[in-house]
């Protein structure tokens, strides 16, 4: 019996001065307009009752409180509808439609007091639109021909339109009377959207329409791909879907950062480094909730030498009581590193480390060849770095570390060095900057 029920978005006729009606708690009753030709209808709404019902012509208006979730409808020669539940909530001083699907048979039709026929032309102006008269289909574009001399409820109906209604009453004095049906309106849709961060670009189907918060109208029914970006965050993408009985979708979208430099991961690399010590570093570390453990190597194939002349006997190096030459220099140092990460706008990360390296000293004897040519010290140094990342795509980020170093223990020759050269100071103690490539993984 009920075709269809919707609200009437853009009806005004439950809260407006003299269509206006009161439950009995004083409250704005709701509109329900009943869309038939019919009359003799009665309606119940159980226990929250029925405010009032008026008659009109093609429809009858029933007001009902707000919060009412079923009626009744009944009819001595259709029968009764017991108990037909709302599809949606009904809110007080809003206007809805019901339309029932009670229309007579062309047989009942013909029945009707009726004492002639009259010829009448729809002219439709959608040619692809289909004419229903009652509720029974006539034709598809426009029609010329005879029908009883009666009222009738003339549709237009097209999928994706509105339905156009109207009842017209033909009298056996009006010949060749002409019906001109209007153009259909397009049913659209509306999308709100929101973002978080807001100022997202909105792109739908490939058309940029804004930034985000958003109010899209007058969208064509079907599916619509939507995308939000931002920059410093991924895209977001959905499909939204608009039909007849849906035409209002919300999309709420939270964005994500696009973090390259998580909290989390494991890298490996290979720096530059010039300053003090100049050669090649290779390092591997990991973050770990921004805690930066880092540990490396560090060949020195180009650092400076320094020749020493040894004229002194002395045990601890076994040198020899004539004048040896000796070019001393750093032939490879271990370090690692601690320090904590601070993670700038996703794709820049700041690490302060503290940390210390093991400096392998090596003589090499340069006048003669014989067993006292090599020989080994070391130093300990402790070193306070600044590692600034720049990462343009994931798993890959570009490396700037400046670092100051300064010694902390001594072998006993690298002391002697220290004292009477500087060679070790100027290895060991000073600024040198890194810049190189790391690996995520």
């Amino acid at each position: 019996m009920v075709e269809s029920f919707r609200l009437l978005e853009n009806d005004l006729t439950a809260n407006t001065y003299g269509t206006m009606e009161r439950d009995q708690n004083g409250d704005v009753a709701a509109l329900i307009k009943v869309v038939t030709l019919e009359k003799g209808f009665v309606f119940d709404g159980g226990m929250l009752g029925i405010v009032k019902t008026v008659q009109k012509a093609g429809e009858i208006w029933v007001y009902v409180p707000y919060g009412l979730q079923r009626i009744t409808i009944a009819h001595p020669d259709f029968g009764v509808l017991r108990d037909y539940y709302f599809p949606i909530t009904i809110d007080k001083a809003r206007s809805y439609e019901l339309m029932l699907n009670v229309v007579r048979t062309e047989r009942e039709i013909q029945e009707v007091d009726v004492t002639a026929n009259v010829n009448v032309t729809f002219e439709n102006a959608m040619y692809t639109s289909e004419i229903y008269l009652n509720g029974i289909r006539l034709a598809r574009g426009s029609w010329k021909g005879s029908i009883a001399a009666t009222t009738y409820l003339i549709e237009v109906r097209e999928k994706g339109y509105k339905t156009y209604s109207t009842v017209v009453t033909f009298s056996p004095e009006e010949q060749n009377r002409v019906i001109e049906l209007p153009q259909l309106e397009l049913i659209t849709g509306t999308i709100s959207v929101t973002s978080e961060p807001e100022g997202a670009k909105v792109i739908m189907d490939g058309i940029s329409k804004g930034s985000t918060p958003l109010m899209i109208e007058n969208v064509h029914l079907g599916v619509h791909d939507v995308e939000l970006r931002q920059k410093g965050y991924f895209p977001y993408k959905t499909t939204i879907s608009f039909t007849d009985d849906q035409t209002f979708q919300k999309i709420d979208a939270t964005l994500e950062e696009r973090i390259f430099l998580l909290k989390n991961g494991l890298y490996v690399g290979a720096s530059y480094q010039k300053g003090n010590i100049t050669g090649i570093d290779l390092h591997a570390g990991f973050y770990l909730r921004n805690i930066n453990l880092e540990v490396g190597l560090i060949e020195t194939p180009s650092v400076s030498k320094g020749t020493v002349y040894w004229v002194t006997p002395s045990e601890s190096w076994q040198g020899s009581s004539i004048q040896l030459d000796y070019c001393y220099y750093p032939a490879r140092i271990i370090k690692g590193n601690i320090g904590y990460g601070l993670t700038m706008k996703g794709n820049w990360r700041l690490t302060p480390q503290l940390g210390i390296a093991l400096y392998s000293i090596k003589g090499e004897r340069i006048s003669v060849n014989d067993e006292y040519a090599d020989q080994m010290s070391y130093t300990l140094s402790g070193s306070a770095t600044i590692r600034l990342e720049y990462s343009p795509v994931r798993h890959i980020s570009l490396m700037i570390a400046p670092s100051y170093s300064f010694p902390v223990v001594k072998g006993d020759l690298a002391s002697y060095l220290d004292d009477n050269t500087g060679y070790i100071r100027q290895w060991c103690r000073g600024i040198s900057v890194n810049v190189g490539v790391d690996l995520y993984f």
